[in-house]
């Protein structure tokens, strides 16, 4: 079972995840057997939100 990644308070409810976070987070969804959907549900992410990351890292990693 992989390691659930922690959140931060906003003090708005909201949790959010730091640019460190979401980095473990894409990692371990790409050492995952998961479809998108079934991590993002598991780990209370919007897909949306998930692909934004994704994509940002990965352009990240492009750029360097």
């Amino acid at each position: 079972m992989a390691t659930m990644i922690p959140l931060r308070g906003t003090g708005a409810g909201a949790a959010r995840r730091s640019p460190a976070q979401w980095r473990s987070l894409v990692e371990a969804f790409s050492r995952s057997d998961e479809t998108r959907k079934q991590f993002c549900t598991r780990h209370g992410v919007a897909l949306s939100t998930f692909d934004w990351w994704q994509r940002r890292l990965c352009d990240e990693v492009a750029t360097h």
